[in-house]
């Protein structure tokens, strides 16, 4: 008899939805939305910080669901030890979760948001749907992994603004700084995405379905310090369009900029497993490091 379904739904989370980072991350992302906007002038309570915080991590949910649904044959041809390969939790208790996350956004915009939100919420899913379907063409981008990467990552765009937008009852607008927090959100999304899918070349199976499997450490190295790069000088653009030029905003971006390549080089050198763990938490910590800066700019500049 299987165990409480409460009990395996904690263990699924525990194995493959890292509860209390996704958290931090998304409290992040909710208190910078939500600072931004007050910055801004719009409306701002610590009540719109919790749901934003709330939406998008019930969002980052149910990608997890809907990733563990379209690649289940491939998991478990080349995954059979992941937990839903084992039988944790039936495909159609997934299937369930996924509509209950979906319900829950639906329900949270619809009665507490405002029509802008509600219409980029409808675009948000829309585009879900085709990155759940794989855009009907799932063969091809999956032996494209940079185009995958580029087409998956679009749907944060609509979740920006989502989230932006919710309990707003303002028509659409977008300025600078709002650019480059979007570019910031991406950015760090991307960056985190890019750390979690590289490996230890002795961790790597015949699916190749890693960036550094498919590309190789040197390029996914280039790939990790660039992107590192644009997000710190993202960020410092970001304070530039929101103050003066202050040498001590420029001096903190390029000290930020330099903080994964540790991480990088021990990643590069490959000697060990704990290598590309170590990678993946640096990253993690800068990413971290990056929306505290963000937050503090905006609370205190």
């Amino acid at each position: 008899m299987k165990k409480n379904f409460l009990l395996r739904l904690w263990q699924y989370v525990h194995l493959r939805f890292p509860f209390f980072s996704v958290l931090l991350l998304t409290l992040l992302v909710g208190l910078s939305v939500s600072l931004l906007s007050w910055r801004l002038g719009f409306e701002h309570s610590y009540k719109l910080v919790v749901l934003r915080a709330f939406m998008f991590f019930i969002f980052l949910f149910k990608l997890r669901v809907l990733d563990e649904l379209k690649d289940f044959a491939h998991d478990s041809k080349y995954y059979p030890d992941r937990p839903i390969q084992k039988g944790l939790l039936s495909l159609l208790e997934l299937k369930l979760l996924g509509i209950t996350a979906f319900l829950i956004e639906l329900l949270i915009t619809l009665f507490l948001g405002y029509g802008i939100s509600l219409t980029v919420f409808v675009l948000a899913s829309i585009y879900t749907f085709f990155m759940y379907k794989e855009f009907f063409v799932g063969a091809f981008i999956k032996s494209k992994l940079l185009l995958y990467l580029i087409l998956h990552e679009l749907v944060f765009v609509f979740v920006y603004f989502w989230l932006f937008f919710f309990g707003i009852n303002n028509p659409f607008t977008i300025n600078r700084s709002m650019f480059w927090q979007l570019i910031l959100f991406i950015l760090t999304i991307v960056l985190i995405e890019v750390a979690r899918k590289s490996r230890f070349k002795l961790d790597e199976n015949a699916s190749k379905d890693t960036y550094s499997a498919r590309y190789g450490l040197h390029f996914v190295s280039i790939v990790l310090v660039a992107l590192s790069c644009l997000l710190s000088v993202s960020l410092f653009l970001f304070m530039e369009s929101l103050s003066y030029l202050l040498s001590r905003h420029l001096i903190f971006s390029i000290f930020l900029s330099s903080f994964p390549l540790p991480f990088v080089l021990n990643y590069l050198n490959h000697k060990s497993r704990d290598s590309s763990k170590t990678l993946f938490y640096g990253i993690s910590i800068y990413c971290v490091f990056v929306y505290l800066g963000m937050i503090i700019f905006l609370k205190y500049e």
